[in-house]
């Protein structure tokens, strides 16, 4: 058994699709896969995988199932060294925790849960965790541990939040449809 694990191309982040190098990257994959013999393509749903595997799998006739657990993590961890992401989680840390070695618990963690309905609001209206930390009087910092589910906004910040965003608090908890 081979198998190949191909990180997506040269990513827009803004469109969640792929820059101009990462078309021709992914037309080139295509060209590379053409001739390697691939039972099946499994990808994750973000736009700029999607479209690595469309172009790279285009020449060979495939489509590769959607799976929801390969995105990427939205989480970012807050450690003694500084900041860091998901994928720079050190070992020494996480693995402690024992539901990261069961295939029926690791995706529940709540480090691995995608974010609040909060970020959902700032793409929906194309505003920045900064700008809205300024507009409610909190740090950029706070607003990301809340959209990232590693602290709770006060309930002020919960209030300014739904004032500023014209819905209820309960929508921003994630408690209701809006």
């Amino acid at each position: 058994m081979r198998l190949l694990i191909i990180r997506h191309a040269d990513p827009d982040y803004s469109l969640d699709s792929l820059t101009p190098l990462g078309f021709k990257q992914a037309t080139a994959l295509g060209k590379y896969l053409k001739n390697i013999k691939i039972d099946k393509a499994f990808v994750s749903p973000l736009g700029r995988a999607l479209k690595t595997a469309e172009l790279g799998l285009k020449e060979k006739n495939m489509k590769a199932t959607i799976l929801p657990w390969l995105r990427e993590f939205d989480a970012s961890i807050d450690n003694p060294n500084g900041k860091h992401y998901c994928w720079d989680w050190p070992i020494d840390i996480w693995s402690k925790d024992p539901s990261f070695y069961s295939i029926d618990t690791w995706t529940n963690n709540p480090i691995m849960k995608e974010s609040s309905d909060l970020k959902e609001l700032l793409k929906e209206k194309f505003i920045s965790q900064q700008q809205l930390a300024n507009e409610i009087g909190v740090s950029q910092r706070a607003v990301s541990k809340w959209i990232n589910l590693q602290s709770e906004p006060t309930e002020s910040a919960i209030k300014n939040c739904a004032r500023y965003f014209n819905v209820s608090s309960d929508y921003i908890l994630g408690l209701k449809d809006e």
